[in-house]
This record gives C-alpha cells, sequence and structure tokens, in this order.
C-alpha cells in the first residue's frame, strides 16, 4: 500500500504533503530523505486514526500535480497496511468490532488488537478475520532496486 504525497522545495527544504490526510505535512532536509521521513509522518498520522477508533482515509489512485509541486509514492508497511485493511473492510462490512469477533469465534478485545498499532498478529488469525469478512488476499511482489 501507498500514498501518494507532493513534494516542493521551499529555500532550503523540501515540504511534503498528502492530499489524502489533512494536516499531515512534513519537511525533510535533503531529497535522499524524502521518503523515509514522509513514510514515518504518514505512519505516525495513520496510526493516530487507528487509536482513536476512527478509520482514516482511503489512499487515491491519482492526485492532481499543483504547479511546482511533484508527485512521489510513499509505501506504508505491510503490518500497518493489514490494520488498515482490516479496517476498512470491517467498516465496508458496516460490523462492530464484536459483530466480527462473533463471526471469527473470539473475543472483541482480540479484534481490537487486530486494529492496533504495534499489536502483533499470526497469519493464522489474519486467515480467519478476512474468511469472516469475506475477502480474498492475492499476494504478489515487486523486487524494489537495492543500491550496495
Amino acid at each position: 500500500m501507498e500514498y501518494l504525497a507532493l513534494v516542493r522545495l521551499e529555500d532550503d527544504h523540501f515540504v511534503i504533503m498528502f492530499p489524502d490526510c489533512p494536516g499531515c505535512v512534513t519537511q525533510a532536509e535533503s531529497e535522499s530523505e524524502i521518503i523515509r521521513i514522509a513514510q514515518d509522518a504518514l505512519e505516525g498520522w495513520l496510526e493516530s486514526h487507528l487509536k482513536h477508533g476512527e478509520a482514516p482515509p482511503h489512499a487515491s489512485a491519482t492526485i492532481r500535480g499543483r504547479p511546482g509541486w511533484r508527485v512521489r509514492r510513499v509505501p506504508v508497511s505491510f503490518q500497518l497496511s493489514v490494520k488498515l485493511l482490516i479496517r476498512w473492510a470491517r467498516q465496508d462490512a458496516d460490523l462492530t468490532q464484536a459483530d466480527l469477533a462473533k463471526k471469527v469465534g473470539v473475543k472483541q478485545p482480540q479484534i481490537a488488537k487486530l486494529e492496533r498499532p504495534g499489536v502483533n498478529l499470526s497469519l493464522k488469525t489474519l486467515e480467519r478475520v478476512l474468511d469472516a469478512l469475506g475477502i480474498r488476499v492475492e499476494l504478489g511482489y515487486r523486487r524494489e532496486h537495492v543500491r550496495p
């Protein structure tokens, strides 16, 4: 999963903003730091929403560039992406945490943990939750260019 950011050089630093995430703005000193710093700000913003029981907005597939701004793709960690997908799927299915827990055969606090940042979930539990939500996940991979 990734979100699109707008980046612009202002004076001696790069300003980074996320149109899908109101108020999520940060800055980087150099171009080489943009993605790392942007990812940290984005994930903090998304995690804050989950911690407060809110579903953050989905990432747009495209955004309009603005004059002087460049569009950059900023990844979201796999674990946080899974938590967001569970939260969005539960919301789309119009289920409470208690409703989903009943379908999975666990107690509501376990579902709350699955949606909370920083809590690990097992693949077996994830599989049961996705099955209860009627979600089929297709896995693939994309090799990133690794510099020596």
